[in-house]
């Protein structure tokens, strides 16, 4: 009986478990198409040892958290962001996106309102002093000091672009993101991300398995090392 109990608890938790998963994946099923929406800002300058100043941008589609363009430069001007923008718009000519930025003074100029209408796009700005809104460029940003500039120190604005570069090949190939479900956002952009969650749900069913043969296994050799213990009248 107690084993019973333990069985239906043990199953109970993996349902769990499998409706959680089936949870996120529906509501990353309901995410945004890629390259619909741009999340946009010109975050704070860099200073280095060697007292050099450079302000880097870069666009991150909301959908498949991929860096669509990125650029470092000595100072970012509303011009400055039209031409990253613009080269952004190079790589992916049909696609029309919202972009999101903050309030800067780039992005709240009349010649930037004027290019966006220009360009078939549309800029919504975030809420001031609410970061939040812009939080998955902002979170970007916060890994790339994190987990590149700050280790890898770099001491010009061209030891900067070669770190930031080889960075973001890694996190664009390599690096898993949580809020896609632990893939990376080459294969979120490329339609991979369907099998991979299919196969790790074929592991997990196949270790569920094994761990269940396991338990029966070990439970029918206490129950046969239980009854050889016993007289042979109560045996019978």
């Amino acid at each position: 009986m107690l084993l019973q109990s333990a069985r239906q608890a043990h199953g109970s938790f993996f349902q769990k478990q499998a409706c959680c998963r089936s949870g996120i994946r529906n509501r990353l099923s309901k995410e945004l198409d890629s390259f619909s929406h741009y999340y946009l800002t010109s975050t704070g300058m860099w200073m280095f040892l060697t007292s050099t100043s450079v302000a880097p941008s870069s666009f991150l589609d909301g959908c498949n958290r991929s860096i669509i363009h990125w650029e470092i430069r000595e100072q970012m001007t509303e011009r400055d962001i039209e031409i990253i923008l613009e080269r952004s718009k190079e790589k992916y000519p049909a696609a029309r996106p919202r972009v999101i930025s903050d309030n800067g003074p780039q992005f709240i100029a009349k010649d930037f309102k004027e290019f966006i209408r220009i360009s078939g796009m549309t800029h919504v700005r975030t809420s001031p002093f609410y970061p939040q809104s812009n939080g998955k460029l902002e979170r970007f940003h916060k890994t790339i000091k994190t987990e590149c500039i700050r280790p890898g120190t770099p001491l010009s604005l061209d030891d900067a672009r070669r770190i930031v570069e080889k960075y973001i090949e890694h996190y664009y190939t390599v690096r898993l993101h949580s809020a896609i479900g632990y893939v990376t956002p080459a294969d979120k952009l490329n339609g991979r991300d369907k099998e991979i969650f299919k196969e790790r749900d074929r592991k997990l069913e196949e270790a569920r398995e094994q761990r269940k043969q396991k338990r029966q296994q070990a439970y029918s050799e206490i129950r046969h090392s239980g009854e050889a213990d016993l007289p042979l009248d109560q045996a019978a």
